[in-house]
């Protein structure tokens, strides 16, 4: 590395001697070009690597050698470090589309009440017509005849929005996935302090074993129906519209590692905090002071499960096995936003 440095300025020195002479100008700036580039190129590849662009000695006294990276793996590791733009302006449609019991309502319930005390009335908070999730063409429809300013949470997967007029938004949350499936299982049976007691959210409540160690234990409809509902509600969501997007497999844990890429910011909903100053950063004009507002806004704890009755260790144990796929995405997802954390909030 020092001996390109070296090499570069000896034909600088070199050419500057006879700026006199048109030619050799040219010729000089020609080299300087050359090498800023070439240097250029070198450094770039050796951030990628992690690495300074000295040049250490190791234990013989000998220089380290560096091997160089291909341009794959080079946009491979600028994809994995991938840090979510800032959207300005307030042409915006943002859109949660929720995995369920990952506390979106409760973020629901800061914006409606965030809306309500702004002067002037730019956001829109929507009620989302969950029959639409069952006509991908008109859920499509829906998303795309929002208005600017429009907030819409609900449980729909991810559809691809082309839209030149607004800005579309994405943002969603994650749960541990045992908390999370033992939290929608009970949900559906007991409510919350919003939902009435036995509200029916799917088609399969019929089949509910009074317990979820019940459900497991006996491999009967409720684990054949209800269990894999559970099971599959977030890699559906974040997977999207296609027919795989509804089984549990490798295939839609990579869909939905991929589909991450199209949201502004997924967070853990342990996070809650710290996500708002985050939100407040990457959408300035369209959450310029939530922070604040969070403070005098009350937050209510209607949104938790009435009732839950805690598992035997050999259904965690089950379930810590079942969901290992789930673990994998969860996991993934965490590490980016840590990423994202320390990126925004670090000053």
């Amino acid at each position: 590395m020092e001996r390109s440095y070296a090499s570069c300025l000896r034909k600088l020195v070199s050419g500057f001697r006879y700026y006199r002479n048109g030619i050799l100008l040219v010729l000089t700036l020609v080299m300087f070009t050359n090498c800023f580039f070439i240097l250029h190129n070198k450094m770039t590849l050796f951030r990628i690597e992690g690495r300074s662009p000295s040049m250490k000695q190791d234990t013989s006294g000998t220089h380290r050698r560096v091997t160089p990276i291909s341009i794959a793996t080079a946009v491979t590791k600028l994809h994995e470090t991938k840090i979510q733009k800032t959207v300005h302006g307030k042409n915006l449609v943002v859109l949660y589309n929720a995995v369920p019991k990952t506390g979106s309502r409760t973020f629901e319930h800061l914006v409606r009440e965030y809306a309500s005390r702004r002067t002037k009335k730019y956001i829109k908070p929507i009620t989302f017509p969950q029959n639409l999730t069952k006509d991908t063409g008109q859920l499509k429809g829906f998303l795309t005849s929002l208005d600017s300013g429009s907030f819409v949470r609900g449980h729909f997967p991810y559809t691809s929005i082309n839209r030149t007029d607004v800005s579309v938004v994405y943002i969603n949350s994650v749960r541990d996935p045992v908390e999370r499936l033992i939290s929608n299982y009970y949900f559906d049976i007991y409510g919350d302090g919003e939902t009435d007691t036995g509200h029916q959210r799917h088609a399969y409540l019929q089949y509910h074993e009074q317990t979820i160690d019940e459900c497991i234990e006996k491999k009967g409809n409720c684990f054949n129906f209800v269990y894999q509902y559970y099971k599959r509600q977030t890699f559906y969501i974040f997977c999207g519209n296609q027919p795989f997007c509804k089984l549990y497999n490798r295939e839609t844990l990579k869909k939905a590692k991929q589909n991450l890429d199209n949201y502004l910011l997924v967070y853990d909903v342990k996070e809650f905090d710290n996500m708002i100053s985050m939100i407040q950063k990457m959408l300035p004009d369209y959450f310029y002071d939530v922070v604040t507002a969070l403070k005098h806004i009350k937050m209510s704890e209607q949104y938790h499960t009435s009732r839950k009755i805690a598992p035997q260790n050999s259904t965690l144990a089950f379930l810590k096995e079942d969901l290992q796929l789930e673990f994998e995405f969860y996991d993934y997802v965490i590490k980016r936003f840590q990423a994202l954390k320390t990126k925004l909030l670090s000053d």
